[in-house]
């Protein structure tokens, strides 16, 4: 599947509409999956096939990553840097991310 990536994270901005005013990466994440989930797989299935040993981590990151490169595109700011702000992640786990806030 050529650039499944891209297919989920066309899919940002209509879950940041669900979501809270202000909301984190790892909630974001959980939205996109649950309402993507064809989408979120094959951007996983990708990660694979390029060799991504953390297909999930892989995923994730570039969809933190894209939401700090388009900001103004998704209407956000960012309000808490990863290095200051944890949260459970998909498996549970409390790790960082970056916390949110619709403009």
């Amino acid at each position: 599947m050529p650039d499944a990536f891209a297919k989920l994270e066309k899919e940002i901005s209509p879950a940041i509409k669900l979501m809270r005013a202000d909301f984190d990466t790892h909630e974001l994440i959980l939205e996109l999956a649950r309402k993507n989930q064809p989408a979120y797989i094959g951007a996983l299935n990708e990660s694979v096939e390029s060799g991504s040993a953390t297909p999930f981590q892989a995923v994730h990151a570039r969809i933190g990553k894209s939401l700090k490169r388009h900001l103004r595109k998704f209407g956000i700011q960012e309000i808490e840097t990863a290095e200051k702000h944890s949260s459970p992640d998909i498996f549970r786990k409390s790790r960082s991310c970056s916390k949110w806030k619709k403009a």
